[in-house]
C-alpha cells in the first residue's frame, strides 16, 4: 500500500527543486493572512490541536530535504487531514495528494507518518501516482459561519434564520 502526501503548489516555502509544500503550511498561512471566518479558524484550531496531540513532531530531523509521507493506515489521521484538503480548496489553493511506494530514504518513522529523503523519482517514477481524490470521495463538511451563511449552500441556513427571527 502507497503512502500519501498532501501538498500544495510550491510556493517559495521549500527550496527543494520538485518538492512541494505540504498542507500544514498551507493552513498556517491561510490563519496568519486571516483567509478563514472565524468558525472555520476555530475548526481548524481544533484540528491542529489533535494533530499536536496525536502526531509525533519531525521538527528535529537531521535531514531538512526529508519530507513527510502519512502511513496508509493512519485512520483518523487521514480522516481529519481530507477535512483539511476541503478547507484549503475552498480558499481557491489547490492541493495534490502523492501516492509512492517509493517515498525516498526513510530517515524516520512513527505508527502515523514517515519522513524521508525523495528520491529523484519519488513524485514522478514507477509507484509514484499524483492524482486529486474525487470530491465525492471525501468527506463532506457542512459549516455555518457566524453571519449565517452555509458556505456549501450560499445561503442562511434555516437554524440561522429562525434564530435571527426570534430575536
Amino acid at each position: 500500500m502507497p503512502f500519501l502526501r498532501f501538498t500544495i503548489p510550491s510556493d517559495g516555502c521549500r527550496t527543494q527543486q520538485g518538492v512541494a509544500s505540504g498542507i500544514f503550511h498551507a493552513t498556517y498561512r491561510l490563519v496568519r493572512n486571516g483567509r478563514f471566518e472565524e468558525g472555520e479558524r476555530l475548526w481548524w484550531e481544533e484540528e491542529m490541536t489533535w494533530f499536536e496531540k496525536f502526531l509525533p513532531a519531525t521538527q528535529t530531523l537531521r535531514d531538512r530535504r526529508a519530507v513527510c509521507w502519512f502511513r496508509p493506515d493512519a485512520g483518523e489521521a487521514l480522516s481529519r487531514m481530507w477535512r483539511m484538503v476541503t478547507l484549503v480548496e475552498r480558499e481557491g489553493i489547490p492541493v495534490r495528494v502523492y501516492h509512492s511506494r517509493r517515498p525516498g530514504h526513510v530517515i524516520y518513522t512513527d505508527a502515523l507518518q514517515i519522513a524521508a529523503v525523495p528520491y529523484r523519482d519519488s513524485f514522478e517514477g514507477p509507484g509514484a501516482d499524483r492524482q486529486r481524490t474525487p470530491s465525492s470521495k471525501r468527506p463532506r463538511l457542512r459549516r455555518v459561519c457566524a453571519s449565517g451563511h452555509d458556505r456549501n449552500r450560499g445561503a442562511r441556513s434555516n437554524s440561522q434564520s429562525q434564530a435571527q427571527t426570534m430575536v
